[in-house]
């Protein structure tokens, strides 16, 4: 068997790390997809605190991204999430 890379030890503890993004916490997270020219990017929002999630790194970022695509997250276009966010918040 060969051992593992290290690599692969940080995406694992990656997936571990951020992993409720995807599966426990799923319903409070969508990815605002923005498109610069031809780039199309994804930002991560936090919907009960009305905030962007930052993650310094940007490797974890992408895997954070990625697995969120994967696990078919829910994905708003910019001028939907503008909508979204100026909404009143009901109590």
């Amino acid at each position: 068997m060969k051992p593992e890379s290290s690599s692969s030890a940080k995406n694992r503890t990656v997936l571990e790390t951020w992993k409720r993004l995807w599966t426990t916490e799923r319903n409070d997270y969508i990815l605002v997809k923005v498109q610069v020219g031809r780039e199309v990017g994804y930002n991560i929002y936090h919907i009960p605190s009305r905030t962007m999630l930052i993650i310094e790194n940007d490797d974890e970022c992408a895997i954070v991204i990625n697995q969120m695509l994967k696990a078919n997250s829910r994905i708003m276009e910019l001028d939907e999430f503008k909508e979204f966010t100026t909404r009143p918040r009901l109590p």
